[in-house]
């Protein structure tokens, strides 16, 4: 059996740090964990070797990873933890796990079919709600334990894992809202509902964080109808991403966004204006990254003057259509399209690790830089 020490070196756990398995805390990241869970991770562990590997941050791979590859990964890693968690002593330790589990479906899974809805938003994958149903399970688990553990002591501090349950529940429920296929009045207002709420975010002391959050409410104003609403969000879009994924994918949406209200030739001098940068937010990727988000802002240029052709059609404008496509089909030429520049994570910038040490101060809150660095 893997020895405990050894487990300081797992991603979830540690970070290659000497730790004491008899000791609740056991690294600077405040990752508060008793022996006895740690012994059945340990189990875990050899029981699922996929576990292990899947803990593994993805930036770390020499190449880009298939979505299926990347979805089967973090899946493995989700019922593991899940799995943990039923297992875990009553207290604390289950609540960890379980917003470990929970992060895990609504950040880490949740990613690939976010990713493909994102480059094709015509219907919502059904893996998506299935991820996120269960990631919120694991949050109302999370939920009864620690309201047990509050009425039992009223000393525990829980503000740390309080904070964090409700960051996951939110991005949660607006991923959700994001499921409905339906473009009924009530789901566009329920989608504005959880663009509200993940107002709180926009403002949050890491970037990473606001920047995810502005994301989703740019996608969730656009799905209501409400670019004029997204547009106001998505600034400012030349400089660098705090996050290079989520941050290009958030400026793609403004160009979006743009051509929602026909101003097109906004959207596609805005797309032009971030092929030249793209590549340089990228330089500390794997080839095969910057390779997908350069294709990525040329496939969106490519669909901008697409769009527009159609428009300008519609609107009997056929020289102009004519122009439009042209610069379309010179845009898109004879290259394979490049392979899609995949999401790790839903929300950028939530560390695997929380605080919940009793007696623990709020701002003692983990913000370790673990996710995308500029």
């Amino acid at each position: 059996m893997r020895h405990l020490r050894d487990l300081c070196s797992i991603p979830m756990l540690g970070d290659d740090i000497p730790c004491d398995p008899t000791q609740r805390k056991i690294n600077r990241h405040g990752f508060s964990i008793s022996p006895a869970a740690l012994l059945v991770f340990s189990t875990l562990l050899i029981s699922s070797p996929m576990l292990a590997v899947s803990l593994t941050r993805p930036g770390s791979q020499t190449t880009e990873p298939t979505t299926t590859h990347q979805s089967d990964l973090a899946v493995d890693s989700c019922s593991g933890l899940e799995q943990l968690a039923t297992t875990a002593p009553q207290g604390l330790d289950r609540v960890i796990l379980h917003l470990s589990a929970a992060r895990c479906r609504i950040i880490v899974a949740a990613a690939d079919p976010l990713t493909h809805w994102l480059n094709d938003a015509s219907v919502p994958p059904s893996s998506l709600r299935e991820q996120v149903q269960k990631g919120l399970a694991q949050l109302d688990l999370a939920e009864g334990v620690l309201t047990d553990i509050e009425a039992d002591d009223k000393s525990i501090n829980t503000t740390n894992v309080r904070r964090r349950a409700d960051l996951l529940k939110t991005f949660g429920l607006a991923f959700l809202a994001l499921t409905d296929g339906t473009d009924s009045q009530e789901s566009r207002d329920r989608l504005i509902d959880h663009c509200a709420d993940l107002a709180i975010y926009v403002d949050d002391d890491d970037k990473m964080i606001t920047e995810s959050a502005k994301l989703w409410q740019a996608v969730a104003y656009r799905r209501a109808g409400k670019p004029d609403r997204a547009l106001q969000i998505l600034r400012p879009v030349l400089s660098p991403p705090a996050s290079p994924r989520i941050g290009l994918y958030a400026r793609l949406e403004r160009c979006r966004a743009l051509a929602d209200k026909g101003d097109f030739v906004s959207a596609i001098s805005l797309a032009s204006r971030l092929a030249v940068r793209v590549e340089s937010w990228f330089d500390t990727e794997n080839e095969a990254t910057q390779r997908a988000a350069v294709g990525l802002v040329k496939g969106v240029r490519v669909d901008l003057y697409r769009t527009w052709t159609k428009k300008l059609q519609s609107d009997g404008q056929a020289y102009r259509a004519k122009q439009a496509d042209g610069e379309a089909e010179k845009l898109a030429g004879d290259a394979k399209p490049a392979d899609m520049l995949v999401l790790t994570e839903s929300v950028a910038g939530v560390p695997t690790r929380v605080s919940a040490e009793p007696g623990s101060q709020p701002d003692e809150f983990d913000s370790e830089e673990e996710s995308e660095t500029p």
